[in-house]
């Protein structure tokens, strides 16, 4: 379940809430890396909801398969392994 009280800007470098399994992201700048994750923490996968159209660029420490071109209520699910953010799922809608 999306708890809308987490929520992240989107700029070209974010930074998400350690331990939380969904994060909303707002605005419309492309994102090209995400600050790496807390390995202490149990969760390390995300699911990223976003609200508006933004791009998320295969890159820097983000491995996708492919650019992401997000639309509102998009998503796109994430692993991290302490360094580098690994595509998991998408859902463009």
């Amino acid at each position: 379940m999306f708890d809308a009280s987490i929520t992240v800007a989107s700029a070209s470098t974010i930074t998400l809430p350690w331990g939380r399994p969904a994060v909303d992201i707002t605005g419309t700048t492309t994102i090209t890396t995400i600050n790496p994750c807390d390995t202490t923490t149990q969760n390390n996968q995300v699911i990223l909801r976003f609200y508006g159209a933004i791009g998320v660029t295969d890159g820097s420490n983000l491995k996708l398969a492919g650019n992401l071109s997000a639309g509102a209520f998009s998503t796109l699910t994430l692993a991290c392994d302490g360094t580098q953010w690994l595509e998991v799922a998408r859902s463009v809608n």
